[in-house]
């Protein structure tokens, strides 16, 4: 098994739940300290997809992620 953490800055994913969920920065603040920290999942994490840039940007960064898999299995498979 493998652990994908798609990751962005907390200062962004704060500015997208603003934008996304139309929600009191109280509520924001508090939803994000609820979450596991940053340094904790990318510690645990195999792979990490940057997520800095727009939705076109974040496909990109996937496609990458899974050629990078596939090459990966195939070369423990050998």
């Amino acid at each position: 098994d493998k652990l994908v953490v798609v990751h962005a800055p907390a200062e962004l994913r704060f500015q997208r739940l603003l934008e996304r969920e139309q929600i009191p920065s109280e509520i924001a603040i508090a939803l994000m300290k609820a979450q596991t920290s940053d340094q904790k999942r990318l510690e645990v994490a195999d792979y990490v997809i940057e997520n800095t840039g727009d939705l076109q940007q974040l496909r990109e960064e996937v496609e990458k992620f899974l050629r990078k898999i596939i090459f990966d299995f195939h070369k423990e498979s050998k």
